[in-house]
């Protein structure tokens, strides 16, 4: 399982989901994410993975490769090099947090594993090499405004908020905002600044991205009928749950479900 700890920190981190499924938020970006998914967040993006027990189905599941390097080593005079352009402006644009194309990036995905398993001088190598082929991958930035610092508000705070709501959605009983304001002893008007200043998002908002995110998964790793998909993410209508999951993917559940499956046959037959 991939814990639900929401945080901050001065390095670099680049990041690999290799066994698991679940939603991840970096800044104000919200998304499910499953095997494959490589991330790139820039110094103080604030994030967090998550992934629900029931999906923990082996010591092999809930499994990330995590690379971190500071903020003086892509300081160096190494980057100022013209070799190096496209390395720091991705760099640069890292710092509202990147997303690689999964299918391009598979090479990068095997040399990432390689260097998380070396030592020594031989790991400064190959980080090099890592970061320069991904500069030339197609990536897309995830976030819309600068990350808010959460460095004044204790992490460990909102990150049991979080851990309520997605308990309270693993098992069907999703929080109140009253609930989780009392958790941290909070008024509900202060719970509901609170929250937005450290997600940069309101509590309905981010409630109903998760249920999006829970349904996204269903869709892909399971072959319940919509419906049943609908309700077990927390909406009581689909047409609720349809009118949402159009909004913020741009298409229906159906349509969505239809055109990943689409994509996973074509690749499995270019690859015979």
């Amino acid at each position: 399982m991939i814990p639900c700890i929401y945080h901050q920190h001065r390095e670099f981190e680049l990041t690999c989901v290799v066994s698991s499924f679940g939603c991840r938020l970096i800044n104000d970006s919200f998304a499910a994410f499953d095997a494959g998914t490589l991330n790139l967040i820039g110094p103080l993006v604030p994030h967090h993975y998550w992934s629900s027990p029931e999906d923990s189905r082996s010591s092999e599941w809930g499994v990330a490769q995590v690379v971190q390097f500071p903020e003086s080593f892509a300081a160096m005079e190494l980057f100022r090099l013209p070799e190096f352009s496209a390395v720091r402006q991705m760099l640069a644009d890292s710092r509202l947090g990147l997303e690689f194309d999964r299918e391009a990036c598979a090479p990068e995905r095997l040399l990432l594993a390689k260097l998380v398993a070396q030592k020594g001088p031989r790991r400064l190598v190959l980080l090099l090499e890592l970061l320069e082929r991904l500069s030339r991958r197609p990536f897309r930035q995830l976030s819309r405004c600068q990350p808010p610092q959460i460095s004044a508000i204790p992490a460990e705070r909102i990150s049991r908020v979080l851990q309520l709501i997605h308990g309270g959605l693993d098992a069907g009983t999703v929080p109140a905002l009253s609930e989780c304001a009392a958790k941290i002893g909070l008024c509900p008007e202060g719970f509901s600044r609170f929250f937005r200043k450290s997600t940069g998002k309101s509590f309905v908002q981010y409630l109903t991205e998760l249920r999006i995110g829970k349904a996204e998964n269903l869709l892909l790793h399971s072959d319940m009928q919509i419906a049943e998909i609908c309700y077990a993410s927390g909406f009581s209508t689909l047409s609720n749950f349809n009118r949402h999951f159009r909004r913020l993917r741009g298409c229906s559940p159906g349509e969505f479900r239809h055109s990943i499956r689409s994509a996973t046959t074509k690749s499995a037959t270019l690859h015979l």
